[in-house]
């Protein structure tokens, strides 16, 4: 039983990767030509069009970068959510004899695989154009890795309970300016958590309800320490117990969508 579950899994998964890789040469382009004109941005016109302080640059940068996250995991959702809609190529899926934990985890792999080959080459990319203006002296390996791991898993669990939770018509008209940007505009994507608690306590407890602000504060202080960002340690688990939650959420969500009996 286990060696079909897992034959059957693997056949997803490699399906999945086909269409990632047929769809990767103009994503990655797209993502390349978006960081490079926000590194030119940041590193010519802000400091010295409009005065900013050079030290604060890289982490507002950061924080602009991981707005890309999000835009990655919508356009790579926008297949399964017209498949929803029309295809129904998820009806040939539930005919399949697998269990609803390894549906789940096919969807849930699929676009960890796809939002992660796009996002991560985008980092380098940031670092090679921006050279030693993006200063990773005080980088630190391992909690990097996990804040990554856990950063496109939550964004991966975030647009897939977004996809199968409401009707296919709500993610398109609704989406963006009812969920998303309230989000990302309602975190420290463009200023540090630590930055707003000098300002307001209470503003900065609001902020830590988001999930938004341990996403962008745990990559920073990864990179460049705690001193001035939210511990790491503090986001990666924050985040990580986030992506337990979520992954019963979407299981329901998923199996109230698709009227699995029996699952």
């Amino acid at each position: 039983m286990f060696s079909n579950n897992l034959k059957i899994f693997n056949a997803l998964i490699r399906r999945d990767f086909k269409i990632i890789r047929r769809r990767l040469k103009d994503s990655l382009i797209n993502n390349f030509i978006f960081v490079g004109l926000e590194a030119l941005l940041f590193y010519y016109f802000v400091p010295y069009v409009m005065g900013f302080d050079r030290a604060l640059i890289p982490s507002i940068f950061l924080g602009s970068i991981i707005f890309m996250l999000p835009i990655i995991a919508f356009n790579y959702g926008i297949t399964d959510v017209s498949d929803l809609s029309g295809n129904r190529f998820i009806d040939y899926k539930k005919s399949l004899p697998l269990p609803i934990n390894w549906f789940v985890g096919s969807y849930i792999i699929s676009y960890f695989i796809a939002i992660g080959i796009i996002f991560l080459p985008s980092l380098v990319i940031a670092k090679i154009i921006l050279g030693s203006f993006l200063d990773l002296s005080q980088m630190r390996i391992i909690p990097l890795i996990l804040m990554c791991v856990a950063l496109i898993l939550f964004f991966a669990l975030f647009l897939l309970i977004s996809i199968f939770g409401p009707d296919t018509k709500h993610y398109f008209k609704n989406f963006w300016p009812r969920v998303l940007m309230p989000l990302m505009f309602l975190s420290p994507l463009w200023y540090t958590w630590k930055g707003t608690l000098k300002i307001s306590s209470k503003l900065s407890i609001f902020l830590l309800f988001n999930p938004f602000t341990y996403c962008v504060e745990g990559l920073r202080s990864a990179l460049w320490g705690d001193e001035l960002f939210l511990s790491t340690y503090i986001c990666i688990l924050v985040l990580f117990t986030s992506v337990v939650f979520m992954i019963f959420v979407f299981r329901k969500v998923f199996v109230k969508r698709l009227n699995l009996i029996g699952s």
